[in-house]
């Protein structure tokens, strides 16, 4: 689409697939509704595919975030967490940039997920219970923390990572 911001169209997607299981989640892209594919780790198969995002570079996860198993990806207009199960969409919070070029893997404390951007900054998602579904928000934004290249880690209730001039 023009105009939209074109992530990592312009590399392939670089994201690295995850195992989960006899699964394997692959950040696809292609339409309708497959951003994400999961197949069947040994034949190959598709299980399901969701969603008509645009894959970034970075790394997805599974995290267990507000008693839930999540998929949790940060995609070039986006962080979003689908079931693991069947691909539906638990939550998303639009993360916009010029140019969607998000590479950093999400890191997740408790119910935070935390994804870093270079123009966005560092940014903490909370997750929520909502009745049978999930509410996700930015919980706070550190744009003097922003990490481009280098995903962030945590140890103990510490986040470490490497931003510009530090």
């Amino acid at each position: 689409e023009k105009g939209r911001a074109e992530g990592a169209t312009r590399h392939g997607y670089d994201g690295s697939p995850l195992i989960d299981g006899d699964h394997l989640l692959a950040e696809v892209g292609g339409k309708p509704d497959a951003a994400v594919v999961c197949f069947d780790k040994l034949t190959g198969k598709v299980i399901w595919k969701a969603q008509n995002e645009i894959p970034a570079y970075a790394a997805p996860i599974i995290a267990t975030v507000a008693g839930k198993r999540q998929y949790i990806a940060f995609m070039v207009e986006g962080v979003m967490a689908l079931d693991p199960a069947d691909g539906k969409l638990l939550w998303r919070v639009p993360v916009k940039t010029a140019l969607g070029r998000h590479v950093t893997t999400p890191v997740v404390v408790d119910d935070m997920v935390m994804v870093a951007s270079h123009q966005a900054g560092l940014i903490g998602i909370k997750v929520v219970r909502d009745g049978a579904g999930f509410k996700a928000s930015n919980s706070w934004v550190s744009k003097d923390s922003a990490i481009n290249f280098s995903s962030p880690v945590t140890v103990a209730d510490a986040l470490y990572g490497v931003g510009p001039n530090r």
